[in-house]
């Protein structure tokens, strides 16, 4: 049981609250509201539980009070903004360092295919000689092929999401760029999609004092996708070559598939012997829109709507096709068994 100390902080998402546990050590406890933020709040859940990584934001515990996904994490000490924020002056080495962290972290989304979408300095938490943590995951998604995807804050959005177009890995390094500058000038970027489209006419951004900096950065705000860095490109670049490259060890579980093995489990949380057929007819049309190529929103969504016909025992209109907009109304329903959900994964 966790005793709350006091507010630190409250987004779109939810609350973060300063908690002692039992053992007396301060944790953060972070609440979303799972009737609103459904998938977001699975999205959360599951990276941070499937990622032990010295700088990913790691859930020590996740479970449901009050219809809020409750999840408890390290206390960090503030996040990089304020963090920058509270630094009276620029220094280099030390930027590199933190920018390394973060860089590594998200090499390793990438490497299975988690799309973070929302990189900026908000959403790194700092803790104490300067380690930080790439956090924030509701807006994550797993990638397979290019995506359309409108990334959340507009100094960090890239070109591609701005237009309406395919997106890949790429645009998690357009906010990377970004979010190195505004933390090493203090100011932002790109103040919106007019900065934007200036940038595309003329080639041109506000340097910084830092020329092997502004290299880097020109390298990750490439217009074409298709010609910014990796991030194993960007570790490997001489930005950091004058500071020892840190061994970084992790560890990750294996993802529970969305298909066979989520209805498997999921047949026998539900008594109704009618169901067990409806779930299988699930299973296959997973496959068969997992085959199709079609993009991936609509596959998980359409997942969700199955399951939640089942769990509200609403088991007509299976053969009909769905409009994404009531696929994405069955969010609601399915937040009602989210706990299920956080639980195999």
């Amino acid at each position: 049981m966790l005793s709350i100390v006091g507010l630190v902080g409250e987004g779109s998402f939810g609350r973060v609250y300063k908690c002692v546990n039992p053992q007396g050590k301060f944790v953060a406890m972070k609440t979303v509201r799972c009737k609103s933020y459904g998938i977001e709040c699975l999205n959360e859940a599951n990276v941070m539980l499937r990622f032990n990584h010295p700088h990913i934001n790691r859930a020590s515990d996740v479970y449901i009070k009050d219809d809020n996904l409750v999840i408890v994490q390290d206390l960090a000490c503030y996040d990089l903004m304020k963090w920058r924020s509270n630094s009276k002056r620029v220094i280099m080495e030390r930027m590199k360092y933190i920018f390394y962290q973060i860089t590594h972290a998200l090499h390793v989304l990438h490497a299975y295919d988690i799309v973070h979408c929302d990189v900026k300095a908000e959403n790194v938490l700092v803790f104490s000689n300067d380690e930080v943590k790439l956090a924030d995951f509701g807006l994550s998604r797993t990638y397979s092929q290019p995506f359309t995807a409108r990334i959340a804050t507009d100094t960090h959005r890239p070109p591609e999401s701005w237009n309406n177009e395919e997106c890949t890995k790429s645009v998690d390094i357009w906010c990377l760029g970004c979010t190195f500058y505004e933390v090493v000038t203090g100011v932002v970027l790109f103040r919106g999609w007019k900065d934007v489209l200036n940038y595309i006419a003329t080639g041109k951004f506000r340097l910084s004092q830092h020329p092997c900096f502004n290299e880097l950065v020109a390298l990750t705000i490439a217009v074409d996708p298709s010609s910014r860095p990796t991030t194993e490109d960007i570790m490997a670049s001489q930005f950091f070559d004058d500071i020892e490259r840190p061994e970084i060890v992790y560890s990750v579980k294996s993802q529970l598939s969305p298909g066979t093995d989520v209805v498997s489990h999921f047949c026998k949380t539900v008594s109704a012997s009618s169901s067990e057929s409806l779930l299988k007819h699930a299973t296959g049309l997973y496959v068969r829109v997992r085959d199709s190529g079609v993009n991936k929103e609509l596959l998980k969504y359409t997942c969700l709507l199955i399951m939640a016909k089942v769990y509200c025992r609403k088991v007509d209109m299976l053969n009909c096709l769905y409009t994404l907009e009531e696929l994405k109304n069955a969010e609601r329903k399915v937040c009602e068994f989210v706990k299920f959900l956080v639980h195999v994964c």
